[in-house]
């Protein structure tokens, strides 16, 4: 067996093992995001393996009186690459809240072998004011054929309070092939231009450390993840009003 294929075939067994398909993905979806910012690029190191680097971009606009978002998260490398393509639209129901569509496209690209595609749709619900934002997403409730045993639908319930100084945030994340998950994140603003952020994500028990820095419109941000047995994740982002 050449070089080439052992290590493909090594890749793939890894990360049906320790990363089932876009796990990472929806893992690291909101981990250094903020609702209130434009544009948000972000590169992620799993444990210290480039050929699991993930790269993160967030936008956020408004088409006439409809607020969209858009997601797109790529990760892998030249043997094995996946991806994937998420939409957001919101329309106003009433006391603050906010309903509308989750749109998704996903890519699995393995050299050598053919590429596979698929779609889905889902639904979310949100509502902020001045102290708490609260969302709620159901992804995955409707599936292409490709790829749907890969495709776990996904609940995840987000709540972040904002106290003077203090920012808090609590999600509770359910893959339907695994045991709930719930995240806390903590910041505290130090400085005018500078906060610190600590956390815990339960289901891989891993310890979130970063610090946030200001530089007028500008946000750049360092951050780790702590393993107690694969070890660091390293991440930095960079994020505009």
């Amino acid at each position: 067996m050449s070089q080439k294929k052992s290590s493909l075939l090594f890749v793939l067994f890894l990360s049906k093992l320790c990363f089932p398909a876009f796990e990472n993905t929806f893992k690291y979806q909101y981990l250094d995001f903020k609702y209130g910012q434009q544009l948000h690029l972000s590169h992620i190191t799993p444990y210290g393996m480039p050929a699991f680097a993930q790269s993160q971009i967030h936008f956020n606009n408004k088409i006439s009186s409809f607020p969209f978002h858009a997601f797109f998260s790529t990760s892998g490398d030249n043997l094995y690459r996946e991806s994937v393509f998420e939409l957001k639209f919101s329309t106003s129901i009433g006391r603050g809240f906010r309903l509308g569509p989750i749109i998704q496209g996903y890519s699995v690209l393995i050299k050598n072998y053919p590429d596979l595609y698929a779609s889905s749709t889902g639904i979310y619900l949100t509502r902020s004011d001045s102290t708490f934002q609260y969302s709620i997403e159901l992804k995955n409730l409707f599936i292409t054929d490709r790829l749907k045993n890969d495709l776990p639908q996904i609940f995840r319930f987000d709540v972040v309070y904002y106290l003077e100084k203090h920012q808090f945030q609590v999600a509770l994340f359910k893959d339907m092939l695994y045991p709930p998950e719930l995240n806390f994140i903590w910041e505290y603003a130090i400085f005018a231009n500078s906060k610190i952020k600590m956390g815990m994500m339960s289901g891989t028990t891993e310890i979130l450390c970063g610090t946030v820095f200001q530089v007028k419109k500008l946000t750049p941000e360092l951050f780790f993840l702590l393993h107690p047995q694969l070890g660091i994740t390293y991440g930095v982002s960079l994020a505009f009003k």
